[in-house]
């Protein structure tokens, strides 16, 4: 991620969605599990430069207390990160384990 432009702590795992590549593209991982993503959106537009994030974790539609589950944020990485922390928090504040857990399939050992 890009150097902090302000002095954001994040809680989250992060690394890059496909690491090796040059793409600004990261993932937030969550007791081992990927629950949110964010990457610099390219496509020409007023929106292009800005990230694009998303919180996949939950299979719910967004509600006034859960807040967005996505959207646009202006900044460093890093500030976007801490967005994406922040709604992440405020889902599982309102619904819980994060369904991509609650509902994985078991695994085969």
């Amino acid at each position: 991620m890009s150097a902090p432009s302000t002095n954001l702590s994040l809680k989250l795992a992060w690394q890059r969605t496909w690491p090796g590549e040059p793409t600004e593209d990261y993932v937030a991982m969550w007791e081992g599990t990927e629950v949110a993503r964010f990457y610099r959106y390219d496509v020409s537009s007023e929106r292009k430069g800005q990230w694009l994030w998303t919180v996949f974790a939950y299979h719910r539609s967004p509600t006034a207390e859960s807040g967005p589950a996505g959207g646009f944020v202006s900044g460093s990485a890093r500030e976007a990160a801490h967005v994406v922390e922040e709604a992440f928090e405020r889902a599982r504040a309102v619904w819980g384990i994060p369904d991509v857990v609650r509902f994985a399939a078991p695994a085969h050992h």
